[in-house]
């Protein structure tokens, strides 16, 4: 069995190429924050870890910026710039994140041959979250909606995006109100 880990704080450090910058699993109420992370396949991943809190780091030139899969409910993300990764905030059959105050700009992938959109913030599966108040520009898709019910998106600026929110099949009872959209 693993023991899940307990206030685990990263802060202020430069995590630079390898392939994962933070990996978390089974990890509960814990901080990274005012980190620069960039040149990984994936800047920070969690496996099965609840309650935590990702806040000022500056996450770039990542394949996948920040990853949240089934099991990782109740996690914050705040004023972090998420910029020029390959792909954008992935929210996976998860509940209750909070995601605010960041700036998310143009996470593109880097072959043009693929047949996938770039998205700032991608939610399949998810409930019960927030999205407020953050910059999201430069993609094919800011926000991509799958499968997802009784989300909140609300002050958000998004701009400069070929579509600003998308929701595919199975999107219920979201609320999206007092966005700026402009440009797309």
């Amino acid at each position: 069995m693993i023991t899940p880990y307990l206030v685990l704080k990263l802060a202020n450090q430069m995590l630079i190429i390898d392939s994962v910058g933070v990996r978390m699993e089974l990890v509960t109420s814990s901080t990274v924050s005012g980190n620069t992370i960039e040149g990984h396949e994936q800047a920070i991943k969690l496996i099965n870890s609840t309650s935590n809190a990702f806040s000022a780091n500056t996450i770039q030139n990542n394949k996948y910026s920040i990853t949240l899969d089934s099991g990782c409910n109740n996690n914050n993300i705040d004023n972090n710039t998420i910029a020029n990764n390959e792909y954008g905030l992935i929210f996976f059959d998860v509940d209750a994140i909070t995601a605010v105050n960041n700036q998310i700009q143009n996470n593109v992938p880097a072959d043009p041959m693929l047949v996938v959109d770039s998205i700032g913030i991608r939610m399949e599966l998810v409930t019960g979250s927030i999205v407020s108040g953050n910059t999201i520009e430069g993609h094919e898709k800011a926000i991509g909606l799958m499968n997802s019910t009784g989300n909140t998106f609300s002050t958000n600026t998004i701009q400069n995006n070929k579509y600003s929110i998308t929701l595919d099949a199975g999107c219920s009872s979201n609320d999206i109100d007092n966005n700026t959209i402009a440009n797309n």
